[in-house]
């Protein structure tokens, strides 16, 4: 009979140790594997979200502006609805942060709404940002208050005046930004 060599078992450590190592390299792949999976869904599942950012919210604002000054009030009004329709995707997602700007928002919106000639639509965005801006200042009256007021105000001159008066009272841009 022949007696094993020092060698044989040191080779069938050396397998026994080359198969571990490959067993933990497969979980650590196939672990990796399944996180990019799962970040790749989630990331194209945000894809859909690109369209609600704050930079373009603001863009949309300077856009209004830019058109208010070169006397396209149409222009400005329909800058002014995208700018808020991204604002109330925003506050979707985090009403928090993004509720005094929707509402600065809709009182810009009202603006360019009485600028255009759409007195009811002015109205009804000047109102909404009232609701929101006073649900604000119960929680925090000394940052909202004032806001409030002048979106009070600007109602108060929308049911009062005509629409040229409005347009040139002042009662352009609202910021928050």
């Amino acid at each position: 009979m022949m007696a094993a060599s020092p060698c044989t078992g040191s080779v069938a450590a050396d397998n026994t140790t080359l198969r571990k190592e490959k067993r933990r390299a497969f979980v650590f792949l196939a672990t990796l594997a399944v996180m990019i999976g799962v970040t790749a869904g989630f990331g194209y599942s945000q894809l859909e979200q690109v369209q609600f950012s704050h930079e373009s919210a603001r863009e949309f604002t300077r856009q209004a502006e830019i058109h208010s000054l070169a006397g396209d009030r149409a222009g400005a009004a329909a800058a002014s609805r995208e700018a808020t329709a991204v604002y109330r995707g925003l506050m979707r997602a985090n009403p928090i942060l993004y509720a005094p700007y929707l509402a600065a928002s809709l009182h810009d919106l009202s603006v360019r709404l009485s600028e255009a000639g759409d007195n009811a639509g002015a109205r009804a965005a000047i109102e909404e940002a009232i609701r929101i801006r006073r649900h604000l200042a119960r929680r925090n009256p000394i940052r909202h208050a004032a806001s409030l007021e002048q979106s009070r105000q600007l109602l108060s001159r929308l049911a009062a005046e005509p629409r040229s008066d409005v347009a040139n009272q002042g009662t352009g841009v609202n910021s928050v930004r």
